[in-house]
């Protein structure tokens, strides 16, 4: 766990040096989602890690993959906001679908996606919406991308 931290702060570092703008208001997973991502691949290279981190945690709290009626899980990464009163197991299981949701891009699209998505993302916005973010994304995924998010059952 601490050298996924350590990978953590890499991935911060490599994200922060982009010298483009960030948009002024967006949705919180909008920049989480790159984080987990670029943390992910390179605990993937120096570590030769396969697939997600933390694989205690993601089996203590199996049930937030499990999708509900309606085909989507009880807490989705579009869904989530943090506010006053957001406890910090809630926000370890947006974590948790944060890390499923990087280790199922990495998976999918590689890490190229990674670059094809900032190119889009670092642009001088003002506010940029949930739905618009996930055009981006699906952009960035190539054909098909946007509808491959919306069947994520967590996203």
């Amino acid at each position: 766990m601490l050298l996924f931290c350590t990978t953590s702060w890499r991935a911060l570092a490599f994200l922060e040096s982009d010298p483009r703008p960030y948009p002024e208001e967006y949705p919180l997973w909008a920049d989480e989602w790159q984080l987990k991502f670029a943390a992910l691949w390179l605990s993937q290279q120096i570590n030769a890690q396969k697939g997600i981190v933390n694989r205690d945690l993601h089996e203590k709290y199996a049930e937030i993959f499990e999708p509900e009626e309606d085909g989507k899980t009880p807490v989705t990464i579009r869904g989530f906001d943090w506010y006053e009163d957001t406890t910090p197991e809630d926000y370890l299981c947006y974590e948790l679908l944060l890390e499923q949701f990087a280790a199922d891009l990495l998976a999918q699209y590689g890490p190229e996606l990674l670059p094809r998505f900032l190119a889009l993302y670092r642009k001088d916005y003002n506010v940029l919406l949930s739905e618009d973010v996930t055009e981006m994304l699906g952009s960035a995924i190539g054909p098909n991308g946007t509808r491959w998010l919306d069947e994520l059952t967590y996203f």
